[in-house]
């Protein structure tokens, strides 16, 4: 069967669309270059990955309650290298200290 130009391109964005919602990358693009044989084009994806490791912690002080709080979370991605992702946090104040993993 034949595709249309339409048709690809459309393919192309939805292949696109698809490895950002992966959450693993900065950047996804892409270039359709000409070839020597007809109607044949090369597709070529350039992809920029997101860092493995992201970590953020905070320490303060509630104004209401006028205790510290503090909070720590962590990111690490492609944890196996089929774009798992592995989310950590843990806060301690406001009367109540939690963790968590996903």
């Amino acid at each position: 069967s034949s595709t249309t130009f339409g048709q690809l391109l459309q393919a192309i964005q939805e292949g696109t669309h698809a490895m950002e919602e992966l959450g693993m990358y900065k950047t996804v693009d892409y270039q359709l270059k000409e070839t020597t044989k007809p109607h044949v084009l090369d597709l070529i994806v350039k992809l920029k990955e997101k860092g493995s490791f992201y970590g953020s912690a905070g320490v303060g002080m509630s104004t209401v309650q006028r205790q510290p709080m503090m909070k720590i979370e962590g990111l690490y991605r492609n944890l196996f290298g089929n774009a798992e992702s592995l989310k950590g946090s843990f806060s301690y104040g406001n009367d109540q200290t939690a963790g968590s993993f996903a």
